[in-house]
């Protein structure tokens, strides 16, 4: 806490913008950051779970959308391991990326 109150921006974070803050002391207590790392952790924990679990289960629900979806995946991914496709390449995987979107939906 003692370091926060650096007003550098490299390396910021949120406890350091709940530090650096006009709030009332009272506000900013080991406590308070504590919650707010609960908070961050949890969230970005369950909603990734959550669409990881959906899209499972609906391609794993659907033989046939699972056939699609290996024989995309074993196309993109034929040089492994020697050669391993880059994000931009897996972008391009037409049926990968609607299942992508469809569970973020």
């Amino acid at each position: 806490m003692a370091e926060a109150s650096e007003k550098s921006s490299k390396g910021a974070s949120v406890f350091h913008s709940i530090l650096n803050s006009d709030m009332p002391a009272s506000e900013k207590t080991e406590d308070r950051l504590t919650m707010e790392a609960q908070v961050l952790l949890t969230g970005g924990s369950i909603t990734t779970a959550r669409t990881l679990g959906v899209a499972s289960y609906y391609i794993l629900s659907q033989p046939e959308l699972w056939s699609r979806l290996e024989a995309e995946l074993r196309a993109a991914m034929s040089g492994w391991p020697q050669s391993i496709p880059t994000l931009p390449d897996l972008e391009k995987l037409p049926l990968l990326q609607a299942i992508v979107k469809e569970s973020l939906r």
